[in-house]
């Protein structure tokens, strides 16, 4: 999905617009390395799993092969998963800024400010995500439903009804030396930054609806603007 130009969001403050697609930079550049680095450990797990095969003629360089293999493949896994953590960083801050600036035009609202928008740069508390996520679609998506009908209202009643059971989930399944994490505990921490001590984070699958959503908010910032006629063209991508 392509950003809007900036005619399109000619309503926005010049620190708003810049936010926004900094951030719509920053996520695409991260989405594509993220998923460069597991096709990449994908590839290495594969030559690894077919050298462990022949390891039954037990040579010294067969062990070696395999051993080397073994290594690379934990140093991508390790990349994946920094990768990971710093998508779900950008994209959860992303979501917040696009869904703040949506909801200040919707309130009528003035501009925010360069030091709103710097405090919006940090990862958002889970806390503060479920509240952003909270605001009901008919408030927050009232011109879209006027400019598409009452099915695409119902499409981000269901998106949004997802993500917060999704967020729910954290408050039950997050434990630490088999103790439950209190639910202060959960919504003062960020997402990116909760490790349960398991293999997956806990947090990994929120990531792709958090994407869709963040590269849908400023489509939806341009409808508030303006619910008549399609939009202009993209912003040309770096």
């Amino acid at each position: 999905m392509d950003f809007p130009g900036r005619s399109t969001l000619a309503g926005l403050s010049e620190p708003e617009y810049e936010a926004l697609a900094a951030f719509d930079d920053v996520i695409g550049d991260l989405e594509h390395e993220w998923e460069a680095a597991r096709a990449t450990s994908r590839r290495l797990v594969r030559m690894m799993d077919a050298a462990e095969r022949r390891l039954d003629n037990g040579t010294v360089a067969l062990s070696l092969h395999f051993d080397a293999l073994d290594q690379t493949a934990s140093a991508a896994l390790d990349l994946v998963s920094g990768l990971e953590r710093l998508l779900c960083r950008y994209t959860t801050a992303y979501v917040a800024t696009g869904l703040s600036i949506l909801d200040r035009l919707v309130a009528g609202r003035p501009p925010l400010t360069p030091a709103e928008l710097e405090v919006l740069r940090a990862e958002p508390s889970v806390g503060r995500l479920q509240e952003l996520l909270e605001v009901p679609a008919e408030h927050r998506y009232a011109a879209r439903a006027a400019a598409s009908g009452p099915g695409e209202l119902e499409r981000y009643r269901d998106q949004r009804t997802q993500l917060l059971r999704s967020i729910e989930s954290l408050y039950s399944n997050l434990t630490a030396d088999g103790q439950a994490w209190t639910r202060v505990t959960v919504a003062a921490g960020r997402l990116s930054d909760m490790d349960d001590g398991t293999y997956d984070e806990p947090w990994a699958d929120l990531v792709p609806p958090l994407l869709n959503l963040a590269r849908q908010n400023p489509y939806e910032i341009s409808v508030a603007l303006d619910p008549g006629p399609a939009p202009d063209g993209p912003r040309r991508r770096r």
